[in-house]
């Protein structure tokens, strides 16, 4: 099959580890209507069959590159950026997939030349085990979304189209970041773009076991996002305090209860009459394993079964 060499829109997808999902989300791609499109993976240096996998799908519009270690989710959609010829980028994570029109309807808004468009997003879809779970969960928005986004509401990565020069302009991903650097990425972004939306779920977010995202990271992550954005979290109150709990909360999981209890200080500062607050410093004062055993039960009693722990304070939306 002959295909155009007229590329528009860079599909980015980091890789790891996934060779037993890689050709689903590849698949979803090129069942795309819209034609003029390439694929690159960027494989963070793998251990299992990705390479193998990839290499295996024979169409042309795949590019494969690879790092020979890990170096995290940033910097490998930073090498897919910079090897990218299509005017725009699109990104999927190597677990997830996009119905076939997603792109379709995208360009359709990219090319609507009465409005300056520099970023298209669509709603996407997290199967659960009790049904589908919609993405964002306050409905779609559009123009300036600078605070929604900075308030931890923002599109999921994987429905975004962006003009590459957007992103060479100095919002490239930090790689510094191994967790929440999609949410720190859209924070710049929206702070200087506007945003428009296709009001249609037209990805699949699938929420894996063995997602990068352990406590380690979480931690790491939230603690960037307070220092590089302080000052837009402390002028929007809210959002600065939701990240002292699940700053607290992480700490506290992983053991460490002295900071955790801190981080509750300060979400008290920030909002001294918070109940949430209030509680979680008083079952923190009961030390690692109290902690624990409060929160199951809690999370328990609340969603009737045991929930994720580690995305449990993340963004204020389980992700």
């Amino acid at each position: 099959m002959t295909y155009s060499n007229n590329i528009t829109v860079s599909v980015i997808i980091p890789a790891y580890n996934r060779a037993y999902l890689i050709t689903g989300t590849i698949d979803s791609v090129l069942a795309q209507t819209y034609p003029h499109f390439e694929i690159i993976v960027v494989d963070d240096g793998s251990t299992d069959k990705t390479q193998e996998v990839v290499n295996n799908i024979k169409d042309a519009r795949i590019k494969y590159i690879r790092h020979e270690i890990n170096r995290g989710v940033g910097e490998a959609r930073n090498t897919g950026i910079n090897a990218a010829s299509g005017e725009y980028i699109a990104f999927l994570d190597d677990d997830d997939e996009w119905l076939p029109m997603k792109l379709e309807k995208q360009m359709n808004i990219m090319n609507d030349e009465t409005q300056d468009v520099s970023i298209v997003y669509t709603l996407s879809i997290m199967p659960t085990d009790d049904g589908f779970q919609y993405i964002p969960l306050n409905g779609p928005k559009e123009g300036n979304i600078f605070e929604s986004v900075l308030g931890g509401d923002f599109p999921q990565i994987s429905t975004l189209l962006i003009k590459k020069q957007c992103l060479l302009a100095g919002f490239m991903f930090d790689e510094t970041i191994r967790f929440v650097e999609d949410w720190d990425l859209l924070i710049r972004l929206s702070k200087h773009y506007k945003f428009r939306v296709v009001p249609e779920h037209l990805a699949f977010y699938h929420r894996m076991p063995d997602s990068v995202a352990t406590r380690k990271y979480i931690i790491r992550g939230y603690k960037i996002i307070i220092s590089k954005h302080f000052i837009d979290l402390k002028n929007n109150g809210a959002s600065l305090h939701r990240l002292y709990l699940g700053l607290g909360h992480n700490l506290c999981m992983d053991g460490n209860m002295k900071e955790g209890r801190h981080y509750f200080m300060q979400a008290l500062k920030n909002n001294p009459f918070n109940i949430k607050a209030t509680a979680s410093l008083i079952i923190a004062l009961l030390g690692s394993a109290q902690y624990k055993k409060v929160i199951d039960v809690y999370q328990n009693a609340t969603t009737g079964k045991t929930v994720d722990k580690d995305r449990y304070y993340a963004r204020g939306r389980g992700r």
